[in-house]
């Protein structure tokens, strides 16, 4: 049995909190994530881990905030990704295609209730999946032409074989919502998923008080309690996780995590993740219509530079 793999990475950390009473931080920024360990410099309130994350949560649209509500680990989706990429069972235990690619068949997680109590079956999944696929990010261009149901089972049928199928599934759009979460006109009211965490206040766009979901079907969370706050400034989280005020801080900039680092409460390490920033030139202006020009331009970006001034490793560039 598998975990979301960030529910799963959350479970480990906070079992690393509870088992050595240390204050933990991790951070990143731009193509970095790091994690490192440290003393608690004041009384932690038992059973609460205090997160800190630069993404601020506006709506309760998944299409806007999903990503939030997934790597908190209040929502699931069908299928995940492992720290690797590969996909991984999460509200779907197993899945098969046919030969032509134009049907997926997913057979979902027996045991599986939602935070308000409602088990989840198969024709609750189809419910939510319909609300959401035509407002997602990218399962909407999968072209799916029918969702229908057979006992545990749920099954999609495309207009065409589309071979990334299984992966957009993982869309953190798209995730399982209980009947209850939806408004008469079929909007998202409520965040209602079948997480280890539920939400017990929501103070948009910049707090999070989650609870844990004893109905979880996976490793029970470690903490009782999560609070998560949104700060957008990074160097307002830099000076956070130096005073140690927080158990998590994720997305610390690069120049501050020498600072950091020298503060004495935290000691960090750091590892590459994949990550990409795009500059794309309007082709529909005039000045960029001929090709040379774009070209021109392409080459007088100093990706060296740029690499080595904001992630300190300039081997990190991007080569076109």
């Amino acid at each position: 049995m598998k975990l979301h793999p960030m529910s799963s990475r959350i479970a480990r950390i906070a079992s690393s909190i509870c088992q050595h009473s240390r204050r933990q931080v991790i951070f990143g920024a731009a193509t970095t994530l790091g994690i490192g360990l440290a003393e608690p410099v004041r009384a932690q309130a038992p059973g609460l881990l205090r997160v800190v994350n630069s993404f601020e949560f506006r709506t309760l649209r998944p299409s806007e905030t999903g990503f939030t509500f997934t790597r908190t680990g209040v929502a699931a989706t069908l299928v995940a990704t492992d720290f690797d990429g590969r996909i991984v069972p999460a509200l779907a235990e197993d899945w098969v295609s046919s030969p032509d690619g134009l049907e997926w068949w997913l057979t979902l997680r027996a045991g599986v209730v939602f935070h308000d109590g409602t088990p989840m079956t198969a024709e609750l999944v189809k419910a939510s999946f319909e609300k959401l696929v035509p407002q997602s990010l990218f399962l909407k261009s999968a072209d799916i032409r029918s969702i229908e149901t057979t006992g545990r089972q749920i099954v999609f049928r495309l207009e065409r074989p589309f071979g990334p199928f299984l992966a957009y599934l993982a869309d953190t759009s798209v995730f399982v919502l209980a009947p209850a979460s939806f408004s008469a006109q079929g909007e998202v009211a409520a965040v209602i998923g079948t997480g280890p965490f539920r939400i017990a206040r929501a103070n948009l766009p910049r707090e999070l008080m989650l609870a844990r979901h004893d109905g979880y079907w996976g490793r029970k969370p470690a903490f009782a309690q999560v609070q998560y706050d949104a700060v957008s400034n990074g160097e307002t989280r830099a000076n956070i996780a130096a005073a140690g005020d927080a158990d998590l801080v994720l997305n610390i900039p690069t120049p501050s995590l020498a600072r950091v680092g020298a503060g004495g409460r935290m000691r960090t390490t750091s590892a590459v993740i994949p990550r990409t920033h795009i500059l794309m030139p309007n082709c529909a202006k005039p000045q960029f219509a001929d090709a040379r020009t774009r070209r021109a331009l392409s080459l007088a970006i100093d990706r060296a530079g740029i690499a080595g001034s904001i992630m300190r490793n300039p081997s990190l560039a991007a080569t076109h």
